[in-house]
């Protein structure tokens, strides 16, 4: 049966691709401009941090350069990271087969999945979590796979601290949740085979995994000229700043995290106006993102009535608890972070799914997760809870039921972005430029268009604002190793804001850019303005003032042509 599976599997996946598709279309949220510029730079040859400063680390600016080695579109990265998602619901599918033992699990893993990220805000795509996603997952199924000594659990362990250590490259704080990972695995230890696996056996191994990742990466800095100084100028920025937010009182933090499980914190299609009611309209019942928490909750109670055979393994009840332990950590993650974006929260779709595919596991395929391991039950009552007429029957059969509807109702909210895609691109044929226009990025298309008719390709800018799609929609090279500002400049008095105006008038003096551009008042955010900031860092404002005449304006930009 086991290919009949897969053949569904397959023409499920295929079929749900469609729900995806218009995310092609969409534009460069912010995050994703900066990751592009970064991702520009090392394409060209440059190093990330180093010459394209970012808060994150160098992980994410490097998944961007890969498509970018063939065309800057934005599709291109959409389409790249569609193709990373569809591995992650792979994966995702492989593990609840194991970890579940049944294929109805591994499908609903996988197809909940891929319709939470194909409703995703447009500027919450193609984000660290996004990818970092998958290498926690495997980090997960590895440490699992620790517990089982027929599964070389030595390899494992390494393993495990291996994907700890990549997703660590992607944002220092995906750190807590390998912290929480090993913590959990201390205390089965200490629970279950102390003799087998102690403590500093599993330290050495987990840790060790990670530790060498980070080693390579730091190795690497090293070896480029400049490398670990602008780690070290990184580093300076986050003490000063980190968290990036002020922490909430617990009654927001409680507000944000019912924000997530109404709708997954935001509503799509906001990326042009005329998506916005249609858009809510669609948001039936949250878009059924609270059912797919409950059937998160069905699978733990799923996981708390034991097998017929009892847990052989003695892999159930770890199982259990590290899916708990994952979706702590990633919810600690979120607050310790402090905005609450959408995209924080990708960080909990993973343990969210793979506790709501449990839910569909069927008595004789899953094993039993509070079990415990000894001899087989074999009592009429034991039998009848089995046998599909008992609670594990029935509720198999609800759960199966709410999936059905909550798949529907997460389909059913990405309609006005499928018929506003199906209309733009099928039937009136627009080019992609023009659809972006019709967006609240548009702004940044005119001025790009201009600097590629008064500048060369060997030319660079320089933009005093937060507007890093300019460089990658004008092919123009960043003058300074900064795409944005909005992370330090209202930092005055701190050691990162001299640290950075320093290095922002060193890069103009270095590149000699044709342009230096400001942006007006509440461009790209409400209620802020750059230009008074820009004259209180007097060494960039008398910089400037000395070697560049006001040219003109184009949308919201002001541009400084060099005398």
């Amino acid at each position: 049966m086991k290919w009949f599976w897969w053949a569904i599997f397959a023409f499920f996946i295929i079929g749900l691709a469609a729900v995806a598709l218009p995310q092609l279309w969409y534009p460069f949220g912010f995050d994703q401009q900066v990751y592009a510029a970064c991702g520009d730079v090392i394409r060209r040859g440059g190093v990330p941090i180093r010459d394209c400063f970012e808060t994150k680390q160098p992980g994410v600016m490097a998944i961007y350069a890969l498509p970018m080695l063939f065309t800057r579109a934005p599709a291109a990265v959409h389409a790249f990271t569609l193709l990373w998602q569809a591995g992650t619901s792979v994966v995702l599918a492989l593990v609840a087969r194991k970890v579940f033992r049944s294929w109805r699990s591994a499908l609903i893993a996988a197809s909940l999945y891929w319709l939470i990220y194909a409703g995703i805000n447009y500027w919450s795509m193609d984000q660290a979590e996004t990818f970092a996603n998958v290498f926690l997952l495997l980090a997960f199924w590895f440490l699992l796979r620790g517990t089982d000594e027929a599964s070389q659990p030595d390899r494992s362990l390494f393993v495990a601290g291996l994907f700890i250590g990549i997703a660590f490259w992607f944002k220092y704080v995906f750190a807590l949740i390998g912290i929480v990972f090993g913590a959990v695995f201390v205390v089965r230890l200490l629970l279950h085979r102390p003799r087998t696996y102690n403590p500093v056996r599993f330290a050495f191994l987990y840790g060790g995994g990670v530790l060498i990742v980070i080693a390579l990466v730091l190795a690497y800095y090293a070896m480029v000229p400049g490398g670990l100084s602008s780690l070290g100028d990184q580093l300076t920025f986050l003490r000063d700043n980190f968290p990036l937010a002020p922490p909430r009182p617990w009654q927001q933090v409680i507000e944000q995290i019912a924000r997530f499980a109404n709708n997954g914190a935001d509503l799509s299609g906001d990326f042009k106006a005329t998506l916005g009611e249609q858009t809510k309209a669609a948001n039936v019942f949250g878009g059924g993102f609270p059912l797919v928490l409950v059937l998160s909750v069905f699978g733990v109670l799923r996981g708390l009535v034991p097998t017929r055979s009892g847990s052989a393994r003695g892999i159930g009840p770890f199982a259990i608890a590290l899916l708990l332990a994952y979706l702590g950590g990633a919810l600690a993650t979120v607050i310790w972070q402090g905005n609450y974006i959408q995209y924080h929260f990708t960080l909990l779709h993973v343990p969210i799914v793979l506790l709501a595919a449990g839910a569909v596991a069927a008595a004789t395929d899953a094993p039993a997760p509070l079990a415990t391991t000894g001899t087989r039950q074999n009592s009429a009552q034991q039998a009848r809870i089995f046998d599909g007429t008992g609670f594990i029957g029935v509720l198999v059969a609800v759960s199966t039921l709410v999936f059905v509807v909550t798949a529907a109702l997460l389909i059913f909210r990405m309609t006005p972005m499928m018929r506003d895609a199906w209309q733009n691109v099928m039937v009136e044929r627009k080019p992609v430029a023009q659809m972006y226009l019709e967006g609240r990025q548009g702004a940044n298309l005119a001025v790009a268009d201009y600097l590629r008719e008064h500048t060369t390709l060997n030319d660079s800018i320089s933009i005093f604002g937060d507007a890093p799609w300019v460089y990658t929609l004008s092919e123009r090279r960043n003058a300074t190793n900064f795409a944005f500002v909005n992370v330090w400049i209202k930092k005055r008095g701190s050691p990162s804001y001299e640290l950075f105006v320093s290095e922002w008038k060193s890069g103009l003096e270095f590149s000699q850019p044709i342009y230096v551009i400001l942006t007006r008042e509440n461009f790209p955010w409400p209620n802020n303005s750059y230009l008074e900031d820009y004259k209180l860092a007097l060494p960039i404002f008398e910089y400037v003032e000395a070697h560049y005449n006001y040219e003109g304006e184009v949308g919201p930009f002001l541009l400084y042509r060099r005398r």
